[in-house]
């Protein structure tokens, strides 16, 4: 299980990460619509004159800009969107079980004998045994991805964690392996790491009091015996 101070770092990883994303999703809320707003100004003002055609094409530019808004968001989905969300999350799912399973082997190769309690991939990684030990898990993974694409906000989140605008091969094969890869980073080997390292610097705390401790027994009885 993880410790306090573990469960501490977490917490504050998870909230730098939820201010970045709070904050990028006010700016695409507040700054955008007054952008569109001088746009559709600027397109009345230069109008000579006053007729249904110029009050048309300004009630669809602000349609297509609510759209937009919507759509930044995440409220406009489709279920073909939905649909491609749920298999993502099961390739992700898979990809995690896929690379506790290489490790634990891996780790079995290079220390022959070895008992399961003494894995050290299970021992310093709850988390990453608790998501991938058993490849059934993949069902359960894909289901929370899918419902936390449906929630509009976490869903824009998502994106941007997972690096979605910056990928010009959407619905590609290619797309379908490497955007689960990058989720099953987030959901599974992010977590792990986060643990792994969270043990490391406490265990490299208590042996630090724990020479200091040494020093000072050391230091005692030299004077005693002086």
């Amino acid at each position: 299980m993880m410790n306090k101070r573990g469960i501490s770092l977490t917490i504050k990883i998870l909230i730098a990460i939820a201010i970045i994303v709070v904050v990028i999703v006010g700016i695409i809320f507040f700054f955008l619509p007054d952008t569109w707003k001088q746009l559709t100004s600027i397109e009345t003002s230069s109008s000579t004159t006053w007729d249904w055609k110029n009050v048309n094409s300004i009630q669809k530019f602000t349609d297509f800009s609510k759209t937009k808004i919507l759509q930044i968001l995440g409220f406009e989905r489709g279920f073909l969107d939905s649909f491609k969300d749920l298999f993502i999350g099961f390739i992700a799912g898979f990809y995690i079980c896929l690379i506790y399973f290489i490790a634990t082997k891996v780790e079995k190769i290079m220390n022959p004998g070895i008992n399961e309690t003494d894995l050290k991939i299970i021992a310093n990684n709850s988390w990453l045994k608790f998501a991938g030990n058993q490849f059934w898990k993949a069902i359960p993974i894909g289901m929370f991805y899918f419902i936390l694409n449906q929630i509009p906000f976490i869903k824009v989140a998502i994106q941007i964690i997972t690096f979605e605008p910056l990928m010009i091969f959407k619905d590609t094969v290619a797309y379908f392996i490497v955007k689960p890869l990058i989720v099953a980073f987030v959901l599974g080997m992010g977590p792990a790491a986060i643990e792994a390292y969270s043990t490391y610097k406490l265990r490299k705390k208590y042996r630090g009091e724990l020479l200091k401790i040494k020093a000072n027994k050391a230091a005692i009885e030299a004077l005693r015996s002086s």
